[in-house]
């Protein structure tokens, strides 16, 4: 699957939720993260996770989410993609532990 272009990765915008795989001062590696229906007729990718609406809400969610480990962007750690990186929450919506992710 490639990254989803039409949504314009190079650009920022609205604010999106993304898993931080890792950072340093000057960047982030970020998992791509989309909330629209998958498919029922594709089979999920390597590397994807479906989040119900039951588990996007356990992570301050209010609405089910496709986590692709598969599709990776390094993103500068700037205002303009991060927000609230100023702010004392550095814009963290929710965390969860590295074995949550492979139940």
């Amino acid at each position: 699957m490639l990254f989803p272009t039409a949504e314009q990765p190079r650009r920022p915008g609205l604010p999106h939720i993304g898993y931080v795989i890792g950072s340093t001062r000057e960047v982030a590696v970020v998992a791509y993260t989309t909330s629209r229906p998958w498919p029922v007729d594709v089979p999920m990718p390597l590397g994807a996770r479906l989040f119900d609406k039951a588990e996007a809400a356990a992570l301050n969610q209010n609405r089910a989410f496709l986590l692709g480990m598969d599709l990776l962007a390094k993103l500068p750690m700037t205002k303009t993609w991060f927000p609230d990186i100023d702010q004392a929450g550095r814009g963290i919506i929710a965390g969860w532990q590295k074995a949550s992710l492979l139940q």
